[in-house]
């Protein structure tokens, strides 16, 4: 479908950016109400049957029908046509449905509500920025859903007490309760869910978090009403599958509990009251003592049921990822009840999760200050832990530290399993935050601490955020090999889930990466689910950094022309503030590419457009690679003046970068410009040298084979092949996954006339190079008395470093 822009009533509809607009508003909603609105609005012209509208939400027809009716049901909620009037979408009997509304085209953009770049104050050497690191890392909006689960947990997971006891514990997991009654308790269904599983906890028994749960659900089964235990059980590495049924019973309510797998002999739990919400409670208890659970028949704490059932009408619609449903049951609440702490708490983490970190960060304070650690330590340790994580998305990180440390002394001495789960929480916050101050010792103490708390909590989504955070600190140290296995172990882990936004940034930092591990092959091979996971996310500007990011690992691969599409494709969306770093980054790449192609003055226009964005501070590798882009173009072009005056100040800047790599470019561009002044070869291979040293320095691989093949050309020109030789051998390691060091030996064997080891090169290389070509005069066989080829043509393909 191609991209527009759609205004019906008092909404608008921007397809690109997948973004629903109520006046000022923008509406959150999921991936497939979404698909069901724009495909009915692109197809206004006529009525479209269920079948087809089936297999453009869900790419198939075996879909039960009941999930078609939920996805029109919510999306004309979304659309206020709820209620009756059908003046939106219209049931077309026996047929499937119809839009009915009138539709504008417009061009306009929606405000944008991002927050505004910040300043970043100079940092340690060998670091990228904080703000890089600080999205790397997940400390944004999108990552909140990283903690949400965590953070709005009444009951931590108990962990065993023992390591021998480790392999005899169960995790349990409880699916979504079947709900036979009145329509205005559905909230049950997952309300009722979370609850059962908390009670569970606090009788002993580790059980997956909801917020798991209903990923893991999506996952395995889409949005089926009727998941299949065994696979659920599997995909979770639990041992038990809970289900239950919640009817009316005479007086009142009938919840009735049992394992709907792994349970040795037959257990139940029910409870009946005219509470649904006790009721609940008391079949959770009742299946803790069929189960022998080590708490099971203690007194259970004193409870507010409601407290406990307007808490978990917000937690289901949270579960669905309603948050503005979450944040209309807790502001219909008496105001006796808005006022506890608990429900204040609850409202903050949905304000943090939906964008909102300054009124988050308000209200977090607030809740702190307000219960005491005498009181209440967990809640005042978990709000302090929501004021950290507010701050950092501030870009308040020393506030945030404060706070962070303030919420661990609260937790470390406490015993109670549900603070030494919350402690593993916060440590893994923690550890992230520290990560953006530089700070990699205490980082990597911190996540080593979290993971023995969360090792055993059936969390899998906390341990996939932990796992990507430390390959995400290893990037920072410029150590992408350490990096990777990390990266690997969280995407594996995450594939089970449908949480495609954490899904994407795993692998953006992989697929980042095995790039500059000059592993094109391997960051080639997942191209198709990258893609997937783009079309997927609802976060605009995730989505489009991740294209760039996809574009980049094109290039590398050799298909060029996708990847020139989707740039030009990016350069044409609406764009605000918040896009400068996508939109500068696209300019480099394309700077590369005209590079490659001879097309010097657009490589040196396209330079020249990075070099005037403000993203130096945030990406200097980046930025220098702009700076000798450019320097490169005017050489080509016979401006030996303006590029020296170009590299003058790439040398300039690079010196009062917090970045080494900046150093790396800044003395490769001067050994190119002093190669273009051939009275000064000399000058040229100290550059050369001092850029080698750089590179050796940084260990970044693709900063090493960019100054040798550079490097190699100078030598292999001047008559040196000794030198050459050593230079070469450099980057051999890397020749078997990637074109361009594979090029490297191409050229170098040509040179030295060696034909058979020439032969067996330029094979390699072109297995590895897509649509590229190789250099003519490298492809033609070498003699074994030649001169030099100095004529060769330019080796160089290109790609760019993005941390």
């Amino acid at each position: 479908m191609t991209s527009g822009a759609f205004s019906f009533g008092e909404f608008r509809l921007y397809a690109a950016r997948r973004e629903l607009w109520q006046g000022e508003r923008r509406i959150a909603l999921p991936i497939r109400v979404f698909d069901c609105i724009e495909y009915l609005l692109r197809n206004r012209a006529r009525a479209v049957g269920r079948d087809e509208l089936m297999t453009a939400i869900w790419g198939r027809t075996a879909v039960a029908d009941n999930l078609l009716d939920q996805v029109v049901l919510r999306a004309r909620r979304a659309l206020s046509d709820a209620r009756g009037e059908r003046a939106v979408i219209r049931t077309v009997p026996r047929f499937g449905y119809a839009w009915v509304a009138p539709v504008e085209i417009i061009d306009a953009a929606p405000a944008s509500t991002h927050d505004a770049p910040r300043a970043v104050s100079p940092v340690a050497r060998r670091f990228p920025s904080r703000r890089w690191l600080a999205a790397a890392i997940g400390l944004s909006a999108v990552a909140c859903i990283v903690a949400i689960g965590a953070m709005l947990r009444d009951r931590a997971i108990v962990p065993p007490a023992r390591a021998d006891s480790v392999a005899r514990t169960p995790l349990a997991i409880v699916m979504p309760l079947e709900i036979d009654g009145d329509s205005a308790f559905e909230w049950m269904r997952l309300g009722g869910m979370d609850l059962v599983a908390s009670r569970l906890r606090e009788a002993g028994l580790p059980v997956v978090p909801s917020d798991n749960t209903m990923a893991l659900l999506r996952g395995t089964h889409g949005e089926s009403a009727a998941p299949d235990a065994a696979v659920l059980a599997k995909a979770a590495g639990a041992t038990l599958v809970v289900s239950g049924l919640v009817e009316p019973a005479v007086g009142g309510w009938r919840v009735a509990l049992r394992p709907a797998y792994g349970a040795a002999s037959p257990a139940a739990g029910v409870g009946e009251s005219q509470d649904i919400v006790a009721a609940a409670r008391m079949a959770a208890d009742e299946l803790a003592v069929q189960l022998a659970l080590p708490g099971a028949g203690r007194p259970p704490l004193a409870k507010d049921s409601a407290l406990d059932a307007l808490l978990q009408r917000s937690q289901a619609a949270i579960l669905s990822d309603h948050m503005d449903a979450a944040l209309r049951v807790l502001d219909q609440a008496p105001s006796d009840q808005r006022s506890l702490p608990e429900v204040r708490y609850q409202r903050a983490v949905i304000d943090l999760y939906s964008g909102r970190p300054e009124t988050a960060r308000q209200a977090f304070a607030a809740i702190s200050d307000g219960v005491s650690a005498t009181d209440d330590p967990l809640l005042r340790a978990k709000a302090l832990k929501g004021l950290g994580m507010a701050e950092m998305r501030l870009a308040d990180y020393t506030a945030a530290d404060t706070a962070m440390s303030e919420a661990v002394a609260l937790l470390d001495g406490e015993s109670d399993p549900a603070a030494r789960y919350q402690l593993g929480v916060v440590l893994s916050s923690r550890g992230g935050l520290r990560s953006v101050l530089h700070r990699p010792d205490d980082a990597l103490f911190d996540f080593g601490r979290a993971r023995v708390l969360l090792e055993s909590s059936g969390d899998r989504l906390a341990l996939t955020g932990l796992d990507s955070n430390i390959g995400v600190l290893e990037e920072t140290r410029n150590r992408y090999a350490e990096a990777v296995p990390y990266f690997e172990r969280a995407v594996r882990e995450i594939a089970a889930f449908d949480v495609p936004n954490r899904e994407l940034r795993i692998r953006e930092n992989l697929a980042k990466a095995r790039v500059l591990l000059l592993d094109s092959v391997a960051a080639g091979a997942e191209d198709l689910r990258f893609r997937t996971l783009i079309d997927e996310v609802a976060d605009r500007q995730l989505a489009e950094y991740a294209r760039v990011i996809r574009a980049w690992t094109l290039f590398a691969v050799g298909r060029t022309d996708e990847a020139l599409q989707l740039l030009r494709a990016l350069r044409e969306l609406p764009h605000d503030a918040g896009d400068e770093v996508r939109i500068a980054w696209a300019s480099e790449l394309e700077a590369e590419h005209a590079l490659s192609i001879g097309a010097d003055a657009k490589a040196a226009d396209e330079a020249t457009r990075t070099l005037k964005a403000h993203w130096d501070a945030d990406y200097p590798q980046l930025y220098a690679r702009a700076w000798l882009m450019l320097v490169r173009a005017e050489l080509r072009q016979q401006q030996s003046d303006r590029a020296r005056e170009s590299s003058t100040a790439l040398a300039a800047w690079a010196a009062k970068s917090p970045d080494d790599l900046a150093r790396v470019y800044a003395s490769l561009a001067k050994a190119e410009v002093e190669v273009a002044a051939s009275e000064n070869r000399e000058d040229a291979a100290s550059a050369f040298e001092q850029a080698l040293a750089d590179a050796d320095a940084a260990r970044v691989p693709f900063e090493i084979l960019e100054v040798a093949s550079a490097y190699l050309d100078f030598l292999v020109d001047k008559g040196d092949l000794g030198k050459a030789t050593l230079v070469a051998e450099r980057v051999s390691a890397w020749a078997p996954h990637n074109y361009d060091a594979a090029l490297v030996q191409v050229r170098l064997y040509h040179a030295l006339g060696q034909t058979g080891a020439w032969h067996a090169a330029l094979e390699r290389a072109q297995s590895l190079a897509g649509e590229r070509i190789v250099p003519p005069g490298l492809a033609q066989a070498p003699s074994s008395t030649q001169e030099p080829d100095r004529r060769l043509g330019d080796r160089r393909t290109f790609g760019t470093l993005a941390r």
